[in-house]
């Protein structure tokens, strides 16, 4: 304890203590040796390092470095793992220091790289990230390689023995030596193999194989050239369709990503990064391949893969629609339901992403996912409904041979479908509204009325079925025109308008939605309403509600990976492209 509250307060009163700093200094160095506590021996080493940084740059602790040489050849463990530590902290806050030292820098952390005790070598991993980032590449390349070469072997010990935390730390210096652009080409054939092994290591903990892969994710993006030039593109692409026909089960952790969707995640990477010449040729192969295969898991992957690349590939994918829609029809036929799954994945994903290529293909398309609202798996109901959503509302009038057939399913969907089939069926129903347009009108009638009934209710786990019912409605309104509409209009505003007394963020923003659409067949008659509407708006602009204070990045936002996100954009509504 003392160690650890000299260290935090030695800063602000170290220039007080003056008189004594030789002796502090002497002593400290003389108890790291002896003291048997690791916790204290570590609070004493931290100690140092905070006086190193003040005094070493200035030349004011000299005997600090000897010390450490002398400690890396030090026949007790302890000394030299302390050596280890402290060097790393030192080229981590005083790097400068050492740049003239760099070869004998080179020979210390050589040695911690290859001692007897693994202890030490861990060490040395965890603190050579630091020494890296100095050496000079136009002088020192060869100096940076053979770092790596050991530290390679080493990462390989720390996966063997478990030492999972030190693992993903190694692949953390590799990701932050690749941002810093400080990685020489010479030896990145060599990282990115030594990744693919890791990463394709069934027996490792999947946690470090998805840090391994996201170091070639990364490659990938910031030198897709380097990818090419040296044929790395095949043998990436075996290591992802190998993760992602790896099983899931339901005790995988909701919070992580399955092996089979990071797998996708990164093939949607790759479809942005890599030029579709040398892409797109490899996954449709190896789809057609998996496809047929008997494995279910193989199946899936190739409906995945290619739900997951369709919008990174899209301008190059049209022009495969016919020969690989043939997979999908299949997939909707498959016994098993991860493969009818994935084929509601990738219908949707294409429709979100190959337009207006995909519609062309409805006659095919519309039955087999009208179909899905009957499978037997929830799931399956879900997924089929989510890419009707995105299928309908690009069909325009072509929507019109399956309105009937469409809006009976969707209606029973909401008389006695599951809870989480409401919502997306009232989806549905607001898209093939918007694509039908006037002749929306011989079943608005039906649709208002339920949209009516949703509108009232207030119970608080009812509000996000009366935030899709508020928007349906405006929908419908604007799709059958102010005459159509007239006859209601005035009973649903009263509807709409009663919402915004309900706690609900959502639902004002919905609320607004319908009162956009209401402006706008009502042109400059929306007058009347303005004196109603407008204080709302203006006391929504006052609210504080939804905004986040941040620092602008937009990372946060990245919605465009992998099947993962394939699934995320399914399952949203984008309301943005509705009227």
């Amino acid at each position: 304890m003392a160690g650890v509250l000299m260290r935090k307060k030695i800063v602000k009163h170290w220039n007080k203590l003056e008189p004594q700093h030789a002796e502090i200094q002497k002593l400290l160095l003389e108890r790291v040796l002896v003291e048997p506590s690791r916790p204290v021996r570590s609070a004493i080493s931290n100690l140092v390092g905070v006086i190193a940084r003040l005094t070493v740059p200035v030349g004011k602790w000299k005997e600090l470095l000897d010390f450490l040489f002398k400690c890396t050849q030090s026949p007790q463990t302890e000394h030299r793992e302390f050596a280890m530590k402290l060097f790393g902290s030192l080229t981590e806050h005083i790097g400068d220091v050492f740049r003239p030292y760099m070869q004998a820098m080179h020979n210390i952390f050589s040695l911690g790289l290859k001692d007897p005790q693994k202890s030490v070598r861990f060490s040395a991993l965890k603190a050579v990230g630091f020494l890296l980032e100095l050496i000079e590449l136009e002088t020192q390349e060869q100096m940076f390689n053979s770092l790596v070469g050991m530290i390679l072997e080493v990462l390989q010990l720390c996966i063997k023995e478990g030492e999972d935390e030190v693992a993903v730390s190694t692949f953390e210096m590799f990701d932050n030596l690749l941002d810093l652009q400080h990685v020489p080409a010479s030896i990145l054939p060599v990282l990115v193999n030594a990744m693919m092994q890791i990463g394709n290591d069934k027996s490792i903990d999947l946690n470090v194989r998805q840090k391994a892969i996201v170091f070639v994710d990364q490659v990938a993006e910031v030198k897709p050239k380097f990818i090419t030039d040296n044929n790395l593109m095949n043998p990436i692409l075996n290591v992802l369709f190998s993760m992602c026909a790896e099983p899931e089960s339901d005790a995988d952790d909701m919070y992580e990503l399955s092996a089979h969707k990071f797998a996708c995640e990164v093939l949607g990477d790759l479809a942005h990064n890599i030029p579709n010449k040398f892409f797109l040729p490899t996954v449709l192969q190896v789809s057609a391949q998996y496809i047929q295969s008997p494995d279910p898991t193989l199946r899936r992957a190739s409906l995945s893969s290619l739900a997951t690349i369709a919008e990174g590939t899209s301008q190059a994918l049209v022009s495969h629609l016919p020969s690989i829609l043939p997979f999908i029809y299949k997939g909707f036929e498959d016994p098993n339901h991860i493969v009818r799954d994935s084929s509601c994945i990738a219908v949707g994903c294409f429709a979100a992403h190959l337009q207006p290529e995909i519609n062309q293909f409805h006659t095919n398309l519309m039955p087999l996912l009208l179909k899905t609202l009957e499978d037997p798996v929830p799931e399956v109901r879900l997924k089929g409904c989510l890419a009707l959503e995105k299928m309908v509302e690009n069909l325009d009038e072509e929507i019109l041979p399956y309105m009937e057939v469409l809006l009976t399913r969707m209606i029973q969907l909401l008389d006695q479908g599951s809870p989480e089939l409401r919502g997306p069926a009232i989806n549905v129903i607001s898209s093939a509204a918007n694509s039908a347009g006037k002749n929306f009108h011989g079943f608005s009638p039906k649709i208002l009325e339920i949209m009516q009934f949703f509108m009232t209710q207030t119970d608080p786990s009812a509000i996000e079925m009366r935030c899709r019912a508020t928007e349906c409605a405006g929908i419908v309104a604007f799709s059958i025109g102010r005459q159509s509409f007239e006859p209601m209009l005035q009973h649903f505003v009263t509807l709409a308008l009663q919402g915004f007394s309900l706690d609900s963020n959502e639902l004002r923003e919905c609320t607004f939605t319908f009162f956009s659409n209401i402006a706008e067949i009502m042109g400059t008659d929306f007058a009347s309403y303005l004196n109603v509407v407008i204080p709302f708006v203006f006391e929504s602009c006052e609210s504080d509600a939804g905004f986040v204070v941040g620092d602008g990045d937009d990372d946060d936002d990245d919605d465009d990976e992998g099947e993962n996100t394939a699934i995320r954009n399914i399952d949203e509504d984008g309301d943005d492209e509705r009227r």
